[in-house]
């Protein structure tokens, strides 16, 4: 019983990993296309398409 919770609890944990990094890529890309626009001074055509998206996921 012990070694079922104990395998559950970490495919618990590897997702909880795998969510909170492609989590973290996301932000990143977020940022990465903010700086671009900040950097060209233009506003994108589609402004809160990104975070929309993150709002709701």
């Amino acid at each position: 019983m012990k070694n079922k919770m104990a395998i559950i609890h970490k495919a618990a944990d590897e997702k909880k990993a795998f969510l909170e990094s492609n989590r973290q890529k996301d932000f990143l890309a977020v940022e990465e296309t903010a700086s671009k626009f900040r950097a060209t001074g233009s506003t994108p055509k589609k402004l809160f398409a990104y975070f929309s998206c993150l709002l709701f996921s």
